[in-house]
C-alpha cells in the first residue's frame, strides 16, 4: 500500500498506469481490493494519506482500474430460469 500512495501522491495522474501495474503484479484483484480498502481506512495515517491525494487523481486510477479489470468489476448477471410448463 506505502509504494501505491507514493505514486499516487507524487505522481498523481501520469502515476496511475504505474499503480495498476502494481497492483496486478501483486495479484490485487478488484474483490481483494473491496475487502482491504474498509480495513485501511481504519488506520489513521494510511486514511489521511487517501483523503490528501486529489480527486482528479482517484477518479483517473477508478477510470482506468475499471477499464483495465472490467471483466472482473462487472456483477454477474442473474440467469433468467426458464418456465415451467403448467400441465
Amino acid at each position: 500500500m506505502e509504494l501505491i500512495l507514493h505514486y499516487l501522491q507524487e505522481d498523481g495522474k501520469e502515476g496511475v498506469n504505474r499503480v495498476l501495474n502494481i497492483m496486478e503484479n501483486y495479484c490485487i484483484t478488484p474483490e481483494i481490493l473491496k475487502e482491504h480498502l474498509v480495513i485501511l481506512t481504519f488506520n489513521k495515517t494510511i486514511d489521511e494519506r487517501l483523503k490528501n491525494i486529489p480527486t482528479a487523481v482517484k477518479t483517473a486510477l477508478t477510470k482506468a482500474y475499471n477499464k483495465r479489470f472490467k471483466d472482473d468489476v462487472k456483477p454477474e448477471k442473474k440467469k433468467e430460469r426458464p418456465e415451467e410448463d403448467a400441465d
